[in-house]
């Protein structure tokens, strides 16, 4: 094994706010499947409804949960390039 990779194995194993960090992003990956789930539910009900005012209620729906999606992998791409970094570059 490298040195490198070793190094950052400890920074990682003594680094409280980086396993912090990878826990919220665990988190979230499972949230936004869930989000993901939900959104692809209400468009099929929308498809399957037949009543236009229900049509456009999925329809706000499903882009409320496609915007919470949208922000959310922002948050998780924002947590995980910060993750990656070693601690000796995140402080240069």
């Amino acid at each position: 094994m490298k040195n490198p990779s070793l190094l950052d194995k400890l920074y990682r194993f003594f680094d409280k706010k980086r396993r912090r960090q990878e826990a919220k992003i665990r988190q979230l990956k499972v949230l936004l499947k869930s989000l993901k789930k939900q959104e692809v539910k209400l468009r099929e009900k929308m498809e399957k409804s037949r009543d236009s005012t229900r049509k456009e209620h999925f329809e706000r729906q499903a882009q409320v949960l496609h915007e919470q999606r949208k922000k959310g992998i922002a948050l998780r791409r924002e947590l995980s390039n910060n993750s990656k970094q070693p601690k000796a570059e995140q402080t240069a």
